[in-house]
Parts: C-alpha cells; structure tokens; sequence
C-alpha cells in the first residue's frame, strides 16, 4: 500500500495519542481508496488535458499586506486625505511580527508597490528595512485610498447621529458615496490599476502593501462580485498580514467552492498541527478529497472537454492547478512521498 499509506494510517490513529491500537490491513487500504488514489486520479486528470491543450499555469504571484493601524483607524475615525497619519506604536511591533513571518516564509519579492498615504508607506518601510536583498519600491496613485470629501475626519458615531443611520451597513453606504468620490468611481480607479499591475508583473513577484477597501475593489474584480457582496458583505483583510491574490479571475461557482473549501482545509489542518493533535488534523484531509473528486472534478468534466480554450476552460485549468499544488503543501506532513512526486512535476 506504500510507505504515505501506512503513515496516514498511523497519524489519523489512537496511536498519537499514546492510546492503544488493534491494527487493521483494512483501515490501510481505506487510505489508499479514499486519499491518495483520489488526489492520483485527480493529478492525472488534470496533466491529460493539460498536456492536450498546452496548458500553463501563470508564473507571477501578487501578494497584498494591509497597512497596520493608525490612531484614527483605533477610533473608527476616517482618515483625511492629504493630512495624512502614521503607524500607532502597537501597529509599529505587529508590522516587525509580519516582517518576521514573511522572512520564515522564503518568499523574494522583485518588487513592492505602495500606495503613497503615509501609513501604507511606514509598513513598506519596516518591510523593506528587514529584507536581506534590494528591492524596488514604486508609488502608485491608482492604489490609494478613497477620498472621503465632506466625512474626512468624521467618527463613524458622528455620521451616524448626523444622518440617522440604523446601523454599520448604512454607515458605509453614505460615507462610502460621497460627493467627492463615489465607491463606483474608487472602485474603476483601482481595477484599472490592478489589470496594469498584472499586466507588468510577468514573471515576477509583487507585493502591493494598501489599503482594506482597495483591497475589496480588487477582490470584486477577482471573484466576480458585485460591489455590495464585495464591499458590504465580505470580510475585509487583516491589518499587517499577508496574503496571495489569485493569479486568475474567479467566475464559475464551482471553482469558488472548491477554492473556498481548499481554504477551508489550510486553516483546519494548520490549526490542529499548530495544537499537536496530529489525528484531528487527518480528518478534514479525507473531507476534502471525497469534495474534490466526487463533486468539483465531477462536474466540471465537460468544461475540460471542450475543443476551444475558452474562459471557462481556462478557469478551470487554473483552479484545479492551484487546488493541487497546494494540497500537495498541505499533506506533505502526512503523505511525504506522493505529494512530493505531484508537486515537483506540477512545479
């Protein structure tokens, strides 16, 4: 059944938990069936077509980190535009924690691009500070912030008392539409810019360091969303943390589910190794097969069968690519051997 098998096995077991085990040939094999043949299958299924229609996944990553915190955005106050403030203290540290994380990460940027208020350009600062290579740094217009025109300065309680708004979701509909720059007119600027970034970044990764809302401008344009799904129903990113956009735009559902779901399976299998329990950290990895084989690749067959490389078909192609290959990252612990074998030819 292979070495991967029997170490699955053993780590979804009483074993590590220093309980004991009546070992079962069975349960082995139930590994094989319902874990590595189904990512196999998978991994084969995607080299087929691919290696049909020339396939190639995009080679350049954009990464986004959201500016740490000032005192007005502790105080729900909003940010003027051109008077403009700086990282708090407690903002300042968690920057040099992200600093470390990126280092341990071993990820090389070719370059960072920043928004020019003065918040984003301290973050990118202490970033840059701490990296051991050179970096080149460019200030982009199109990545700034909205204006907030008549509510620069404001509290939200103020806005609220001032124009009697029941709660959080009309808060950010009024100052968001205001008359200096609309959320519609914040949102092209910021999309304009972003196909401009990826059209440049062949090849190469970017780090963009932002803002939270010109993040969610980005977003609409990369999963497809409308602008009240993207700017008043998704959660918004973290301050001083790092994240990796999709090198490809998000339109089918199914690829929104699985990509959710394979989201889903990092955050659960790292929380339960960051704890030890080894056995818990299996079961959302059994999970996760049975939703990739059983649901996504079995309705998108036919979006892999067209003749024609269509959006679709490409949308397709980039999804399960990246389904792979990070699944191969997230069982390497457990399954060394298949998904180094996966991930190397993939990569």
């Amino acid at each position: 059944y292979w070495a991967d098998a029997m170490r699955f096995y053993l780590m979804n077991s009483p074993v590590v938990e220093a309980q004991d085990l009546r070992f079962s040939e069975a349960w082995v094999e139930e590994v094989v069936k319902k874990v590595i043949l189904p990512l196999w299958n998978t991994y084969s299924f995607f080299t087929t077509y691919a290696n049909i229609d020339k396939f190639k996944a995009n080679s350049w990553n954009i990464y986004y980190v959201r500016h740490g915190e000032t005192d007005n955005n502790k105080n729900w106050i909003l940010n003027g535009w051109d008077d403009d403030q700086g990282l708090n203290n407690e903002w300042i540290e968690a920057t040099y924690k992200l600093w470390e994380y990126i280092k341990t990460s071993n990820i090389k940027f070719d370059k960072i691009l920043v928004s020019p208020m003065l918040r984003t350009k301290e973050t990118c600062d202490i970033i840059k500070s701490y990296l051991d290579y050179d970096v080149e740094v460019e200030v982009v217009e199109g990545l700034r912030e909205q204006m907030f025109g008549e509510f620069a300065w404001m509290n939200h309680d103020e806005i609220k008392s001032k124009y009697n708004l029941a709660n959080d979701r009309e808060l950010r509909i009024t100052y968001r539409n205001n008359k200096l720059e609309n959320q519609e007119q914040f949102t092209s600027k910021v999309i304009k810019t972003y196909k401009e970034i990826e059209e440049n970044s062949a090849w190469l990764n970017v780090l963009v360091v932002a803002h939270g809302w010109t993040f969610r401008a980005i977003n609409s344009y990369l999963s497809d969303l409308d602008q009240n799904t993207a700017f008043l129903d998704m959660p918004v990113v973290g301050n001083s943390q790092l994240y990796k956009l999709p090198n490809y735009k998000k339109v089918n559902p199914l690829d929104k589910w699985i990509i959710s779901e394979l989201n889903k399976l990092i955050l659960d299998v790292s929380t339960w190794l960051d704890n030890y329990r080894l056995n818990d950290a299996c079961k959302p990895i059994v999970k996760f097969m049975d939703n990739l084989t059983n649901w996504y690749i079995r309705r998108s067959r036919k979006r892999f069968w067209w003749s024609e490389m269509t959006q679709d078909k490409l949308q397709a192609y980039n999804t399960l690519y990246e389904v792979l290959v990070e699944t191969c990252k997230i069982i390497a612990p457990f399954m060394p051997f298949v998904s180094e074998e996966i991930f190397k030819n993939l990569t």
